[in-house]
């Protein structure tokens, strides 16, 4: 089936060769088949191809860019990608976002030192981006890993905003949610508990969110009252959770029961 895929992707590309999305789906295909260097020569050409640029590259970053990195990853390519990437796009997206993507691309392997000098380049275009659209929830998400990448906590949680404009986004959750568990590493537990709030403000129904804001409240900022409330949430959305038991307990301790 996969290559019954490949052959008529590579039909219509005959037609169309300026079509982003059919070499994104070429290249996942090769992937699938275990054949990385088609895969990787299929979205190089996708990334060069006729006026797709800053639209192309745009679908490749945004649909499902934490899989095909652990993808290209578990095949031993990430610096292969990475190279692939450069080459593709070499110079033509002047706003930052790939230096941006190459970042993330390390950032999602645990390679955080690598990403700091494509962060650092990418930061003067992202806050501009920001200053310019400042209702653009996706260029201040993006803005917020960088500082977060960057080890600037702080300005990356005041980049992230409330969520408004890019409300329940996957990477706004997870950036605030990291950001949330990086702030209570750290002992700055006010700060973890904004940055889960920021979570359940867009969604609310995130069993980790509640639980983690729960403990903020409950064992260091004297909310004690506001964490059950948000134990007895998580219990409620996922009463078979391994650390339900334990959240009960707590529950019925402070209730009395």
């Amino acid at each position: 089936a996969t290559q019954a895929a490949i052959d008529q992707l590579e039909v219509s590309l005959a037609i169309d060769e300026t079509y982003f999305p059919s070499w994104s789906l070429l290249a996942d295909c090769h992937l699938t088949m275990g054949d990385v260097s088609q895969s990787l020569e299929a979205l190089g050409r996708g990334l060069r191809a006729v006026d797709q640029g800053r639209e192309g590259f745009r679908v490749f970053i945004e649909v499902g860019l934490e899989n095909r990195v652990k993808a290209y990853a578990a095949a031993d390519a990430l610096e292969d990608l990475v190279d692939t990437i450069l080459d593709a796009t070499n110079d033509r997206l002047p706003d930052g976002l790939v230096p941006w993507a190459i970042g993330r691309v390390y950032t999602l392997q645990g390679e955080r030192r690598e990403a700091v000098p494509y962060f650092e380049e990418a930061l003067p275009y992202l806050e501009r981006a920001a200053q310019l659209t400042p209702l653009d929830g996706e260029t201040r998400t993006r803005l917020a890993q960088v500082y977060q990448g960057l080890e600037r906590r702080e300005e990356a949680l005041q980049a992230l905003g409330s969520g408004d404009g890019d409300a329940g986004s996957a990477s706004f959750l997870s950036t605030a949610f990291e950001l949330g568990l990086e702030f209570a590493e750290q002992g700055q537990h006010a700060q973890a508990a904004e940055a889960f709030e920021r979570v359940l403000a867009s969604n609310d129904r995130i069993f980790g969110a509640h639980r983690n804001l729960g403990v903020m409240y409950y064992n260091y900022l004297g909310r004690q009252e506001e964490g059950v409330v948000h134990f007895e949430r998580a219990v409620e959305l996922d009463p078979e959770n391994a650390e339900a038991p334990l959240l009960r307990q707590v529950i019925d301790q402070y209730r009395g029961r």
